[in-house]
């Protein structure tokens, strides 16, 4: 079985740099419903049988973009692949300060290891790790290479958790651009990176 996930499109919140990771609204820009086309186009004869996303609008459209492409009569959104929570920070523009903190958290939990930090006050990577580990679990039990749009954040602090050979520091040097797409395998038991963006896994 074979696992696609890619972050979704350019969107609203990224070019006018605000935090809206609860919210509804702010879909993907021109360009990231051309990022999105050019990412379905390059998974045609893939395989891939099931497109999951996260519920955010942005992950969503680029999902029901692949999906059109694809064939694929529906997308199923899953709150697991929402991204994190910032807490205070939500709707709020980027400020040096939210940006220091958001970095700082990202190095404590991929570097320095401590899973409890959090940023404005909301989620932890443990808390991350509680609902995309069950998710990522039920997604391997059934049958279908899969696609799962998600979030930089999200896959930042979760990829390392499920795939055996991405070290959490690469995790945090090596973050996903806008329908970059990792790719992962089953083999021997355990869910391998094969791909990572541009980087090439033994």
């Amino acid at each position: 079985m074979r696992l696609y996930f890619t972050r979704h499109g350019e969107s609203e919140a990224n070019t006018r740099r605000i935090y809206v990771n609860r919210a509804e609204g702010f879909p993907l820009t021109e360009t990231g419903v051309r990022q999105a086309d050019a990412l379905a186009e390059s998974l045609v004869g893939a395989g891939i049988a099931r497109i999951f996303t996260s519920p955010l609008i942005r992950a969503v459209q680029t999902a029901e973009i692949v999906a059109a492409r694809l064939r694929i009569a529906a997308v199923t959104p899953d709150e697991g692949l929402r991204e994190f929570d910032v807490g205070d920070y939500e709707m709020q523009e980027y400020t040096p300060e939210s940006s220091a903190q958001f970095e700082e958290t990202m190095r404590r939990w991929l570097i320095d290891g401590d899973l409890g930090a959090r940023v404005g006050g909301g989620e932890s990577q443990r808390d991350i790790e509680r609902r995309f580990l069950p998710f990522i679990e039920h997604v391997l039990s059934e049958d279908g290479d899969a696609l799962l749009v998600s979030h930089g954040g999200v896959f930042a602090a979760g990829l390392p958790l499920v795939l055996a050979n991405v070290a959490p520091e690469f995790a945090f040097r090596r973050r996903l651009r806008n329908t970059e797409v990792v790719i992962a395998e089953v083999i021997g038991g355990e869910l391998r990176c094969v791909r990572f963006g541009d980087v090439e896994f033994d």
